[in-house]
């Protein structure tokens, strides 16, 4: 359009030539100007449509949760050729925060289509983050989410209805019978906690009836035979650690801590 109090407007047009640094140049019905300004022309903008490693378990399609730290793969193309151009960066779902995570490129790890960076394990923070990457000037777009969130650690298991049995923490049980579940990091909304015993044939849910940040009560199933790995799962996040519950006899479970 016509030049309007010394500034002249213009339409770019979709680019599918060569990347790179072009000078801006423009050309009266005289004569040509001295350049005005330098843009940078990109074939594509970065997007990043996949994460794995850091801790992080799919839950949905675009959602990662327990996402703890850790080497992070974020997958996606049009990053920046050039591993030290790409920086990593999270924007909260829930509006600005005062801290964000962070997540240092590993530029060994990292390529057009791969940014491979350090997210590290002392978080500090909490919510569902989107990871941005940065590649040179652009920023990226993003379809994928991560939920940010502490693994939850199972520090002790009791129970008013078990028997101790010795120095390694065995529990001789019946079927049906209450746990108590110590630990860190359990979520007060009994929805997300999920304490399931896993056998090599079979998996059984322990009823959860009560929920704290660092105690969980669940019911036992009413009849356990066999052997089984206890563990703990706080909004899609597995536990740190666990228990063992194992049967003397049809009726009579015995659980050890490990």
């Amino acid at each position: 359009r016509s030049p309007v109090d010394g500034t002249l407007v213009c339409s770019l047009s979709a680019y599918t030539g060569t990347a790179g640094a072009w000078k801006v140049v423009v050309n009266t019905a005289s004569q040509a100007s001295d350049t005005v300004a330098v843009i940078t022309l990109h074939l594509a903008m970065p997007t990043v449509h996949r994460v794995e490693g850091g801790g992080c378990v799919q839950i949905t399609s675009g959602l990662w949760a327990g996402c703890t730290g850790g080497l992070l793969r974020l997958y996606g193309a049009h990053f920046a050729s050039v591993p030290t151009q790409n920086t990593v960066q999270f924007v909260s779902t829930h509006g600005p925060q005062a801290s964000q995570p962070t997540c240092v490129v590993q530029p060994s790890a990292t390529t057009a289509d791969i940014v491979t960076c350090l997210l590290s394990a002392d978080i500090g923070v909490t919510g569902t983050w989107e990871p941005i990457i940065m590649a040179a000037s652009l920023k990226s777009s993003s379809t994928v989410s991560m939920r940010m969130v502490p693994a939850p650690v199972v520090l002790s298991v009791t129970s008013a209805s078990c028997k101790a049995m010795g120095a390694l923490m065995l529990y001789s049980c019946t079927g049906g019978a209450e746990l108590r579940i110590s630990g860190t990091n359990f979520d007060t909304d009994l929805s997300k906690n999920v304490v399931q015993l896993l056998s090599d044939n079979s998996t059984l849910g322990c009823t959860v009836v009560t929920a704290a940040t660092t105690m969980l009560e669940c019911k036992l199933p009413a009849v356990l035979a066999g052997c089984y790995n206890l563990t703990v799962h706080v909004d899609g996040v597995l536990s740190a650690s666990g228990a063992v519950v194992s049967s003397m006899s049809a009726l009579v479970p015995v659980i050890r801590t490990v």
